[in-house]
């Protein structure tokens, strides 16, 4: 059923002409007579042959035929001019310092319901405006470029471009950082800024997202002092104080300030903000090729409140059959083993667009979604990083019940965090497959809407901004890009007014999908070579955008 179930797919494929011509001649193989060595005429095994081979013949042609025009369709990178940095060991050293500083200042954002007790200290906030002035003298001193303190802590600046007609782009980072509950388990404490031997920084902001906030100012302190006094076009740097929790008195004071600016029915050209690296190993035969996943569309956020509270509390001496804590326990056994369906086509027609970057194996592959797809799909949900782009994350992250030793809870309760894709909409649809996937009505579920975000609009994958920015990262990393979904929350969820093309990316190459662990984890950090392909990515993306035809 399966083979004949592709043996239809594939003839669909060859089109209407295709069809028929295939219908004719199989139909011939079937119906011809087969004279056997005494000259009589017979059937059976050997037409069943024959028709065996023009099947697996037809579906080798198919399969050839698709691959030829996916290459055909895309066009190589190859004769791309890709621009090495040429930084010295003592330009790498000056950026390692330059994060080190930043690192030591713990501009941590704490929720407002910290569990620990903790507060924002906003005086950090401060330190770390009086290091970025220290540091980067001829941006502040410059009569091109201003800067504005938004509702006292975030930072605009705006360096006025020499074509004042072009839309302008925005730049972004934020500075505050995730705690670091786990500072023993780190081989460096993580706001020691500590540099090793190798050449590398370590602590809390290296990766998210102080490095974009440096290394953006060092671009421009750079180009300040070789003499550029005003890029093509207006920009502006735009750093948020709590984008760990939300962006609230932050990106959505920025938002506003610009959107004075700008003035009615102006926007920019572009938005950049943080997001995925440029990873090796997204696929097999890609452990040595960097590919750089660019996000056009973020997913939505939803914390959903499970409550469970069908079964009075009682004494521990005469336990019941069930309890609540049972109940619950069941029903996040039931939601990590049912994940989300996947969505995977998006994902992969970005990555077939590389065809002429793959192995011929994964063009085949990605040519024939129609055969191969069931593999790659496999092959895609075993590792994290390309599982969170497919497919609405579950996560439970807090549990609780019970406040004493001797009795069991009346109340049981957990909190799931969900990353929604695009394709499942909104949280109506997430929480209804939850319950479906409980199957309990005596576990309660509840959507917080004032932490609700739904999934961002998509930015048009064909986008002339969007082809600029692929090839800034080819020019200046020798990095393919694909547009792809984020599967984080950014700041950016108050810009959607600002501009239709919000792209997420982080120029940095990571060696290994693992090194994502780092987010919001232990021992974050980053290499000297790694800041200076992103000083350099910066300075290309902000020389060239007289180019840009946008």
């Amino acid at each position: 059923g399966q083979a004949i179930g592709r043996l239809a797919a594939a003839v669909a494929r060859l089109g209407p002409v295709g069809g028929a011509a295939l219908g004719v001649v199989l139909l011939g193989v079937l119906a011809a007579p087969v004279a056997d060595a005494s000259g009589a005429v017979r059937s059976g095994p050997a037409i069943a042959g024959l028709a065996i081979a023009g099947i697996f013949a037809v579906l080798t042609s198919v399969v050839f035929g698709n691959t030829v025009m996916l290459y055909s369709r895309n066009k190589s990178h190859k004769g791309v001019d890709v621009r090495p940095h040429g930084f010295t060991p003592d330009d790498k050293a000056r950026f390692l310092q330059l994060m080190s500083g930043a690192i030591k200042i713990p501009t941590i954002s704490y929720d407002a319901s910290d569990l620990s007790g903790h507060e924002t200290n906003p005086a950090l906030l401060l330190d770390m405006h009086k290091y970025l002035e220290a540091s980067f003298p001829a941006v502040h001193n410059s009569p091109h470029i201003t800067r504005t303190v938004v509702n006292k802590y975030s930072l605009l600046y705006e360096w006025k471009g020499a074509d004042q007609t072009a839309k302008p782009i925005m730049l972004c980072a934020h500075q505050d950082v995730v705690p670091a509950p786990n500072a023993h388990r780190w081989e460096h404490p993580p706001f020691s800024g500590h540099i090793d031997d190798n050449e590398t920084v370590w602590g809390r902001g290296s990766i998210d997202n102080k490095h974009n906030v440096i290394m953006q100012l060092r671009a421009v302190e750079q180009l300040l002092e070789s003499g550029v006094q005003q890029p093509p076009r207006t920009i502006f740097l735009a750093y948020g104080h709590d984008e760990e929790v939300g962006g609230l008195q932050g990106a959505q004071h920025i938002a506003k300030e610009m959107a004075s600016r700008l003035g009615s029915g102006n926007q920019l050209a572009f938005i950049l903000d943080e997001g995925s690296f440029a990873t090796k190993g997204l696929l097999p035969g890609l452990e040595d090729k960097p590919i750089a996943l660019v996000g056009n569309v973020e997913k939505g956020y939803a914390e959903v409140h499970m409550t469970v509270d069908a079964l009075p509390p009682c004494h521990s001496s005469l336990p019941p059959k069930e309890t609540n804590v049972g109940i619950l326990a069941r029903a996040i056994d039931r939601l990590e083993k049912r994940p989300m369906p996947c969505h995977l086509d998006a994902y992969l027609n970005a990555l077939a667009s590389l065809s002429s970057e793959l192995p011929w194996f994964l063009g085949m592959v990605l040519a024939n979604l129609w055969l191969f797809k069931p593999l790659l799909k496999a092959v895609l949900l075993a590792q994290p990083m390309s599982a969170g782009v497919c497919r609405t994350s579950t996560a439970v992250t807090i549990v609780n019940a019970g406040e004493k030793i001797n009795v069991i809870p009346g109340l049981a309760e957990a909190w799931i965090n969900h990353r929604i894709h695009p394709d499942d909409i909104n949280s109506d649809r997430v929480v209804a497959y939850d319950r479906k996937v409980i199957g309990d009505k005596r576990v309660k579920l509840k959507v917080n809407m004032d932490t609700y975000i739904p999934p961002s609009p998509v930015s048009a994958p064909d986008a002339e901004t969007l082809h600029y920015l692929r090839a800034t990262l080819q020019t200046a990393l020798n990095v393919p890009a694909v547009p792809a979904l984020m599967s984080g929350n950014t700041d950016t969820r108050w810009y959607w007014d600002l501009t239709p093309n919000i792209y997420r990316h982080s120029a940095v190459i990571f060696e290994k999908q693992d090194d994502a662990k780092m987010f919001h984890g232990l021992n974050e950090r980053i290499t000297g070579d790694q800041l200076a392909g992103l000083v350099h990515f910066y300075t290309c993306l902000m020389q060239g955008l007289g180019s840009m035809r946008a």
